[in-house]
């Protein structure tokens, strides 16, 4: 596979103009700027962001796979519905077996390599974080997913971290709701997760990681349709 230093400028160039877009639309879409449910106008975007067609709809195919646009035939694009009150709760307890399995595991198997990527990872994040758009807590959301994707590769199952990044759950959840006081509560439960590891403590980890998933929940339970 190539990577920047074989990959040719040209084609490099595009890559990077496909990038922007996705992260403008994800923008638009986390802010609600493009609202739950609604047609997505690709003409309307050429304007709005200056640019062809072309990159905006392979991004719009990147949020496909996300779970954040739905392409219907013959109507086009349309960004999806939120998770409703019983599809988060759906969420949260599939996160829990996963993840509750994962880390446990991970905590018999983790090296001091691992221990010390994990806390680099954790280091990633400016402390404290402020800001409620999109922009202010990509970086946030964008540890979220290494952090617990890095928990699954160290417990060690394949199947498991598949079906788990199928779901997208980060993405799904933070669509829902972000504060900045959200994000400085979830980044101490990380590393709840991180010191429970570093003493080899399965159920510990395991605590920690189900205590971090029901506080996330209850951070944004209050917000949804019941």
């Amino acid at each position: 596979m190539n990577d920047r230093s074989t990959t040719p400028v040209g084609q490099l160039s595009r890559q990077m103009l496909v990038d922007s877009v996705y992260d403008r639309l994800m923008a638009l879409i986390m802010d609600q700027q493009i609202r739950p449910g609604s047609k997505i106008s690709i003409d309307a975007l050429v304007r709005e962001l200056g640019v062809s067609s072309t990159p905006i709809r392979e991004a719009l195919a990147r949020l496909e796979a996300d779970g954040l646009v739905l392409k219907e035939s013959m109507r086009g694009y349309f960004a999806t519905e939120q998770l409703s009150a019983a599809e988060f709760d759906d969420l949260c307890q599939f996160r829990e077996v996963v993840e509750g399995w994962a880390v446990s595991t991970a905590a018999l198997r983790a090296t001091k390599a691992d221990i010390e990527a994990l806390q680099a990872e954790l280091d990633t994040v400016p402390r404290p974080l402020d800001g409620d758009d999109y922009e202010s807590f990509r970086r946030l959301q964008e540890h979220d997913v290494r952090f617990h994707m890095r928990l699954l590769q160290i417990a060690g199952n394949q199947a498991l971290t598949t079906a788990f990044q199928r779901t997208h759950p980060h993405v799904r959840t933070f669509r829902l709701r972000y504060e900045a006081k959200q994000g400085n509560s979830a980044i101490r439960e990380h590393e709840a997760i991180v010191a429970a590891l570093r003493q080899g403590d399965p159920k510990g980890a395991q605590d920690a990681l189900i205590s971090h998933i029901r506080a996330t929940a209850n951070r944004i339970r209050p917000w949804l349709d019941t």
